[in-house]
Formats: C-alpha cells, sequence, structure tokens
C-alpha cells in the first residue's frame, strides 16, 4: 500500500475501537472486497471504496433521518438500533437506490462506477 492511500485510509477509514488500522482494513476486505481478488488489486478494492465513502457521504445521510448514534439513557453505553428497513430507507431517499451493486463496485469504467437509477 502506498503512502498516500494509507494516509487517506487513516483519515477516513481507521479503526475507532482498538487502533490496529491494519487489521481492520484486512478484515474489512475479507469480508466485503475478497470477491473483487480476480478483478483488480486489493488496493484497488479501498482506492474503490473510499471514492464511494466521499462521493456519497452515508453518515450526513442517515443524519438527515434522525439515524445517529444515541444512548438509550444518559451516561449508558447501549445504544439505540436501528432496523436495516430504516437505514436502506434513509440511503434510498438520498440516492435513488437501495444500495449500490457489487458491479458497479468492481467495474474499472469511471463511468459506470456510480450510475445511479
Amino acid at each position: 500500500m502506498d503512502d498516500a492511500l494509507k494516509k487517506e485510509l487513516l483519515s477516513s477509514w481507521w479503526a475507532w475501537r482498538n487502533g490496529n488500522h491494519v487489521e481492520f482494513w484486512q478484515r474489512e476486505y475479507d469480508k466485503h472486497g475478497k470477491c473483487s481478488d480476480n478483478v483488480f488489486p486489493k488496493t484497488e478494492y479501498f482506492r474503490k471504496t473510499l471514492a464511494v465513502y466521499h462521493d456519497f457521504d452515508i453518515a450526513q445521510t442517515l443524519q438527515k433521518a434522525n439515524i445517529a448514534p444515541q444512548p438509550l439513557q444518559p451516561k449508558m453505553s447501549l445504544y439505540k438500533l436501528y432496523s436495516i428497513d430504516q437505514i436502506t430507507k434513509a440511503i434510498k431517499s438520498e440516492t435513488g437506490r437501495r444500495t449500490f451493486r457489487r458491479y458497479q463496485m468492481l467495474s474499472t469504467k469511471p463511468e459506470e462506477q456510480h450510475e445511479r437509477k
């Protein structure tokens, strides 16, 4: 991983729980990016993921729908949970789609990467 990519990952996609960023990134790749192994290098998966992150501010989208981390009571470590339906509805209202199609992340053509339908 080159220094520029590592710097961008550290500023946008860091391991907030334990600070072990490389282990976190590896786990995320194993869970979500492994299917792209035969399409492009692992570093490209992270570049494409960051591009989607920057193009669609999911945190802001969820905040607009009043979906935000909130303790159930002050000074509690238990947080209010939201359903998948609530989250996908919020994303669809902002982006016009329920989720991103897998082929769009795997596409190497820039014009196909963020096509909205």
